[in-house]
């Protein structure tokens, strides 16, 4: 209501409302690229994990070396969950904040 009423507060007030805003923004954008990066990893880990299947069959002289290599990348995998489940809540949670503003909240 505060953003929408101007007349009802002072300048400094809706500068701060607007530097908050920015602030949501930044942070969300911050977030989506952080998602966005955890997602790219989790696809390159596949297809590394593909294409280390692969040379197992083609080369199975190595297969100390492929399966070594797809236990490594099993290994980081939960890592890589966990990341992105964790920016999800992060911004779920930005925006239930930020959607309470303005409410009997603040």
């Amino acid at each position: 209501k505060l953003i929408e009423d101007k007349q009802l507060t002072s300048k400094t007030t809706q500068e701060n409302i607007a530097s908050l805003i920015d602030n949501y923004n930044d942070l969300s954008n911050k977030l989506d690229a952080l998602m966005w990066d955890s997602r790219n990893i989790a696809n390159s880990m596949n297809q590394i994990a593909h294409s280390t299947n692969v040379a197992r069959e083609v080369d199975p002289a190595n297969t100390e070396t492929w399966n070594w290599v797809l236990n490594q990348l099993q290994s980081l995998f939960p890592t890589i969950k966990r990341m992105d489940l964790t920016v999800s809540e992060l911004k779920k949670q930005i925006k239930e904040s930020r959607d309470g503003i303005g409410s009997s909240n603040f």
